[in-house]
């Protein structure tokens, strides 16, 4: 009979990693540098999206889609963060 372990468990989750010949990284987040904003170097950010419209043309709907695409912003000067968009291109178009 085979015993059934969480994926929570620390130490299943470090037998299954061992078991496919990955090492066991442990990250402390709190040990990690902060991100600063590159206009004004604030440390506090909150999330934003981006609407895009999709053309109903493209889609066969009857109506225009909107694609939401999850970004970050700094909160004090509200600049993008450029690691939070999916291309970072993407903003020079707009």
């Amino acid at each position: 009979m085979s015993k059934i372990i969480g994926l929570g468990d620390k130490s299943a989750q470090d037998a299954v990693n061992t078991a496919q010949g990955q090492p066991s990284v442990q990250i402390n987040p709190l040990e990690q540098p902060s991100l600063k904003c590159s206009n004004c170097g604030g440390i506090f950010f909150k999330q934003s999206i981006i609407l895009k419209k999709i053309s109903k043309l493209l889609t066969g709907n009857a109506q225009d889609g909107l694609y939401p695409i999850g970004i970050t912003r700094c909160d004090d000067c509200g600049e993008v963060v450029k690691e939070s968009l999916p291309d970072p291109n993407m903003l020079d178009n707009e």
